[in-house]
């Protein structure tokens, strides 16, 4: 599995080629202080949304949210963050509006409390989702819900200490998958079946009557730190996965720049 200290502080400019995947995260607690300053990245309609926040933490949340997705666009469009448009699907997913969207980025995110991951490719459908491991009311409920019935008799069997973790990334796992495939949360959840690959952060899959969706997409688990987990699904085959943390300027422009599972 991948670890925090693989992850790379966000102060150049990397560039992305067809294959690649860049990963973005970062803890908004971290840059709190910075909120105001960060609150000039985004365009007005998303400050008055900011702005209707009640509880103060919630507001900041939502500005380096916002401010992260802008400043990581704004690095491969060469564009001034609040200047990037944006538009939604049918099921809310969240895409590069015209003039940009030719430029063939595409990206998700997902966001746990007060931790944002971005994950961007070129020409790729992309879902990510993290999640803090934090205890859950009626798990084993909700296991059954969105477990295979082969995933709910192994979850059973584990150990107490084992089955929050295991339980995240189950669903991690499906709701990057679905958030690929543009299924949102009224995917077939139970028709999913998970298996880890040993050694690496590569996830086999199959979806009951679907044989053929495992074979066009990839997905992958990691925890970009201990407190949390997160899961990546993509159309393809892995290449470079390049992981960023933090929000910064960009200062340069580095070909291949990052660090990269290898399965």
């Amino acid at each position: 599995m991948s670890h925090e200290n693989q992850w790379l502080p966000a102060t150049e400019w990397p560039a992305i080629h067809d294959a690649d995947i860049h990963l973005w995260f970062v803890d908004t607690a971290e840059h709190t202080a910075q909120a105001t300053s960060l609150r000039a990245l985004l365009n007005a309609d998303e400050r008055v949304r900011a702005d209707r926040f009640y509880f103060a933490v919630d507001r900041i949340r939502f500005t380096i949210g916002r401010a992260l997705l802008r400043s990581v666009l704004a690095r491969y469009l060469a564009i001034d963050p609040a200047e990037i448009g944006l538009a939604y699907g049918a099921r809310g997913k969240p895409e590069l509006a015209e003039p940009t969207a030719a430029s063939g980025i595409r990206f998700n995110l997902s966001h746990a409390g007060p931790l944002f991951l971005v994950a961007v490719g070129l020409g790729r459908h992309l879902g990510v989702d993290i999640e803090l491991l934090s205890p859950r009311e009626r798990m084993h409920q909700l296991a059954e819900k969105i477990f295979s019935p082969a995933e709910v008799g192994r979850f059973r069997q584990l150990a107490p200490t084992e089955q929050l973790a295991v339980f995240y990334r189950g669903w991690t796992q499906r709701e990057a998958l679905l958030k690929a495939r543009g299924d949102g949360l009224g995917g077939p959840f139970t028709q999913i079946e998970c298996h880890d690959v040993p050694g690496t952060d590569l996830v086999h899959f199959t979806i009951r009557d679907q044989p053929e969706e495992s074979q066009r997409w990839s997905l992958m688990t990691f925890s970009p730190r201990p407190d949390c987990v997160a899961s990546l699904a993509f159309d393809g085959k892995p290449g470079l996965i390049c992981k960023w943390r933090g929000i910064d300027t960009p200062k340069q422009h580095v070909e291949d720049q990052g660090s990269s599972w290898s399965p």
